[in-house]
């Protein structure tokens, strides 16, 4: 017992003392090491640039809805919701626009920028929503600037009605003014006013300059060189968020408002081309009406002999090799022939068989025994030997 024992503990310390050795050398060779692997943004983020957004949003307590704007403008939400989209006043037609008014004065409240004109002396023409608030746009000169100076976003300092005063950043270069006495707030900085909180009924409209910062988190870089972050996860922008969505059950995010259907949209930017091909089609079909000459007559083939067929069949089957398969069947039907016919002649031996068989048939017993017995060499003994064949067949 006690050297049962004694091995057992000699066993249990051997096993010990290899672990701990294996550890020492593992702690001695390895080292954790931390690696960070990007990764292609998901299906979400590509498609909604504010889906860091409704993440936010949500986590606050609020509903979100991802909305396509062309189902969503058919029939609008309730009037206790929020709508969010990008330049709906200039993507929407006017009557939707009205409809879109008429449900903020009802108590909806809706937040969209400005949709900015490009060509001519007022950059904000093409905005629907402008035109019927009354508010103006202006656009920063770039001759009032240096060269070089002038900022691609602007940092604003902003008081709320509480009293935080929030730091949020914009896309430098326009400018919102309300000319009316309504109860407007602000959201500005030192040389623009970003935000319009417009009162209208019961509901709010709110235009900004941009939503810049609303979007995914992301790098941008600028005209300078200089790396910029306007994005939901930079300064106040998430605060301002929820300071401009608060008081609202749901909160829908409007996308594709301007989606207009494909043939619409060939026929508006390419209405020429697609007038050129029309022509082009047309004569065409009228080059392939009108022919020149005279109509080529239909070549009817002429019909084979049936020698012919047979002839191809036979030239066919010997460049398969059919030939000895057919020598072979032929020589069986002989046989059998003789069997049925002549039954005491085929039980002959081979050379009075042949004697037979050549009285019978007006042949040689050369010739006889060759077509039974011997084997053909090529084409020509091939054709003798089944032309015996088939005068011995022929006679019995």
């Amino acid at each position: 017992m006690k050297s049962e024992r004694r091995t057992i503990i000699i066993v249990v310390l051997f096993l010990l003392v290899a672990a701990g050795l294996y550890i020492y050398w593992f702690l001695q060779n390895h080292q954790l090491v931390e690696r960070e692997y990007r990764e292609r943004p998901s299906r979400e983020v590509r498609e909604n640039p504010f889906h860091a957004a409704k993440l936010y949003l949500e986590r606050k307590g609020y509903d979100v809805e991802v909305s396509n704007g062309l189902n969503r403008f058919q029939s609008l939400p309730s009037t206790d919701d929020m709508i969010i989209g990008e330049r709906l006043g200039g993507r929407l037609p006017d009557q939707r626009v009205d409809d879109l008014l008429d449900w903020v004065h009802d108590g909806g409240q809706l937040l969209t920028d400005v949709q900015r004109s490009w060509v001519g002396d007022d950059p904000g023409g093409n905005d629907k929503l402008l035109t019927k608030l009354g508010v103006t746009l202006w656009e920063h000169d770039s001759d009032e600037w240096d060269e070089g100076e002038m900022p691609s976003f602007e940092l604003t300092h902003t008081t709320l009605d509480s009293g935080e005063v929030i730091e949020a950043e914009f896309d430098f270069g326009l400018s919102l003014y309300d000319d009316s006495d309504r109860d407007t707030i602000y959201v500005h900085g030192e040389h623009s006013n970003h935000i319009l909180v417009i009162p209208r009924g019961k509901g709010w409209v709110m235009l900004a300059t941009d939503l810049t910062f609303m979007r995914n988190p992301g790098w941008y870089r600028n005209w300078k060189g200089e790396e910029s972050k306007p994005h939901i996860n930079h300064r106040d922008h998430a605060f301002l968020l929820n300071w401009l969505a608060e008081t609202n059950h749901t909160v829908w995010l409007v996308r594709g408002v301007d989606a207009a259907p494909l043939p619409a949209l060939i026929w508006q930017h390419g209405r020429y081309a697609v007038i050129s091909l029309g022509v082009l089609l047309l004569f065409w079909l009228w080059w392939l009406y009108n022919r020149f000459g005279p109509l080529r007559a239909s070549i009817i083939p002429e019909r084979r002999n049936i020698l012919e067929h047979l002839r191809m069949s036979a030239v066919f089957a010997w460049r398969q090799d059919k030939a000895q398969q057919l020598f072979t069947e032929t020589r069986k039907d002989v046989e059998l022939l003789l069997r049925r016919k002549h039954p005491q002649i085929a039980t002959l031996p081979v050379a009075e068989r042949s004697t037979k068989l050549a009285e019978l048939c007006e042949l040689s017993a050369e010739q006889i025994n060759r077509a039974l017995h011997s084997d053909w060499q090529g084409e020509r003994e091939f054709i003798e030997l089944t032309d015996l064949l088939q005068q011995i067949r022929n006679t019995l």
